[in-house]
């Protein structure tokens, strides 16, 4: 996760993960670093999802790029990748998952 996020000029130090619950077929990670809140998404390991992970991020990004208000997104890792899973990276942010 740290070598993601130095990517993307993040520098967050010493990282803690917790689980996010509630999401209904993904696993969702609360990351914590330094001054930095992030949130992982990410395919439970053997899963199959209707909507490709892949997918997913670049509906996100596309939203933020059209000005949609949703999490910016920072980083997309493939099957195989250094999330154990496909899954993707974003910006945290306070409320209720809809």
């Amino acid at each position: 996760m740290r070598a993601v996020l130095a990517e993307v000029g993040e520098d967050p130090g010493e990282l803690a993960l917790s689980s996010i619950p509630g999401g209904a077929s993904r696993e969702t990670w609360m990351v914590e670093g330094g001054d930095g809140r992030w949130a992982l998404r990410r395919d439970p390991k053997g899963s199959v999802s209707l909507v490709p992970m892949a997918e997913e991020f670049e509906l996100v990004k596309a939203a933020s790029a059209a000005g949609v208000p949703v999490p910016e997104p920072v980083a997309f890792e493939p099957e195989g990748g250094r999330f154990g899973s496909p899954g993707m990276l974003m910006a945290y942010v306070e409320g209720t998952s809809v």
